[in-house]
Parts: C-alpha cells; sequence; structure tokens
C-alpha cells in the first residue's frame, strides 16, 4: 500500500529548536502547511477529522498541548496514508 499524500514539515519543524523562533510562529508555519494540502484524495469524515486535529494544533498555546495533538495527527496520518516528513 502507497501513501496517498505526502507532505515536508521538516524546515518548520526544526524551527522548534531555534532560539530565534518563537513557539508560536512555528506552530503556525506547520498549520498553514496542513491546511494547504490537497485533501482531495481522502473522504469527507476523514477531512473532517483531520480539520479538527489541525483546529487543536492551530490553538495549542505551548509545545505539550502541541505534542498531544501532534501524536493525534500521526495516528490520523498512519490510518489514512498520509506520510508527514518531519527529519
Amino acid at each position: 500500500m502507497s501513501w496517498k499524500l505526502k507532505v515536508d514539515v521538516t524546515e518548520e519543524f526544526s524551527a522548534f529548536g531555534d532560539e530565534e523562533a518563537t513557539f508560536k510562529t512555528t506552530r503556525d508555519l506547520i498549520v498553514a502547511k496542513l491546511e494547504a494540502l490537497d485533501l482531495s484524495e481522502f473522504n469527507e469524515q476523514d477531512v473532517e477529522q483531520l480539520d479538527e486535529i489541525v483546529e487543536a494544533l492551530r490553538y495549542s498555546p505551548d509545545l505539550d498541548e502541541f505534542d498531544d495533538h501532534w501524536e493525534e495527527l500521526y495516528d490520523w496520518a498512519d490510518d489514512n496514508r498520509l506520510w508527514i516528513e518531519v527529519f
């Protein structure tokens, strides 16, 4: 089985270790990249679930909460064949 879609957030994700980048800026860049995906390969229910996760990422106040929702995103991505490149 192959991946339906791939997204590369390596550059954005690496900014979490950059002292000059704020958490909010980095979070917003990652969310924007996820929102820009062409989700035509996914059914409506799956897109709604992804939208909810991305919305939770968008409003994460800190890295701990972001990480919790990121785990949800990874689970969704595995189930729905979305490859997320972070390294």
